[in-house]
């Protein structure tokens, strides 16, 4: 996705004056960096999940594939490590969208 000036985007772990965490209303650079803002999720929403939801989110997406052909609801994914904060993340993604993990 190409983004746009003015397009939400969220932005971790990549050093664009907001070392300490903080939010920022605005900042600039190049589109590699940052994922697009999911529609419909507020800011502080997106804050919530952090840097293990969005994570997860890539990772799902990754699952999922760009055309959301390689799992659909009902089918099983098998996420390891489910212990931990972004393992976790992803299996309520993941069952947020009808996908079930094995039995």
């Amino acid at each position: 996705m190409r983004l746009r000036a003015g397009h939400p985007v969220i932005i971790t772990g990549h050093r664009f004056g907001m070392d300490t965490g903080a939010a920022s209303p605005s900042t600039s650079g190049s589109g590699r960096v940052g994922g697009a803002a999911a529609a419909g999720l507020s800011a502080v929403a997106s804050m919530r999940l952090g840097t293990a939801g969005f994570t997860a989110a890539l990772a799902v997406d990754a699952i999922l594939g760009r055309d959301r052909d390689r799992a659909r609801p009902g089918d099983p994914v098998l996420v390891t490590g489910a212990t931990g904060g972004v393992a976790m993340a992803a299996i309520a993604i993941l069952a947020h969208l009808g996908i079930r993990s094995p039995r």
